[in-house]
């Protein structure tokens, strides 16, 4: 499991997204051992509440199962992910702002599940039975190699890519225990932060009426 000491595995990253923070990451590492007053905060994959953007993607790929768009899942939809109800990491932004010393550095994670965890607790609070389909990670990686070929040429924006596929090929679990213990952060349970998801995704009216959707 990872922490604020080892936010990552070993190895290249796999996209430029990763690339870049690893990046930022090691500049800000630097400016704090050389005493710049500064505060490093990871957060886990936020859901919940707020703007569909790619940002969002847990919540959009929610929406797009209700709507039967997801094929499937990858691999075995077995490896963890941090999720993170966004209130509570916005709370641990504010908690940060007010209590954390200079230099210091915090994981604002949250429940550590799989995929199919959280399409049972999505299935848990609309009826609506998880993807069937198992997608090897091979196959998926040959699909988003020519979508992202087909993005690079035409400016057709990719469903997938063969290197967010590797990225769901690993763990991505991470411990919050030092920001627990030290600005009081709060993890909402996968179960609870979902419920709220799906309420405020009927009061859109983005989600079909209970029980409705794919099975």
């Amino acid at each position: 499991m990872f922490d604020e000491d080892s936010p990552r595995a070993a190895g290249k990253p796999h996209n430029d997204y990763e690339r870049t923070k690893l990046a930022a990451d090691r500049v800000a590492r630097e400016a704090a051992a050389n005493g710049f007053p500064i505060v490093r905060l990871y957060p886990g994959v936020a859901y919940g509440p707020g703007s569909i953007t790619a940002g969002n993607h847990v919540v959009k790929n929610l929406i797009r199962h209700a709507r039967g768009k997801v094929p499937g899942l990858l691999g075995a939809g077995d490896r963890r992910l941090s999720l993170a109800y966004v209130d509570d990491v916005a709370s641990g932004f504010a908690a940060a702002l007010e209590r954390a010393k200079d230099g210091s550095a915090y994981i604002l994670g949250g429940d550590n599940k799989t995929l199919g965890d959280l399409f049972a607790a999505f299935q848990e609070e609309t009826g609506i039975a998880p993807p069937k389909m198992r997608i090897p990670y091979a196959v998926a990686r040959i699909a988003g190699r020519l979508e992202r070929w087909r993005a690079e040429l035409f400016g057709i924006e990719p469903e997938v890519t063969d290197e967010v596929v590797r990225i769901y090929a690993h763990e991505w679990a991470y411990s919050s225990a030092r920001a627990e213990s030290e600005l009081g952060y709060r993890i909402t349970p996968l179960r609870e932060g979902v419920a709220k998801t799906v309420a405020w995704l009927r009061e859109k009216g983005a989600l079909p009426p209970l029980g409705g959707g794919p099975r």
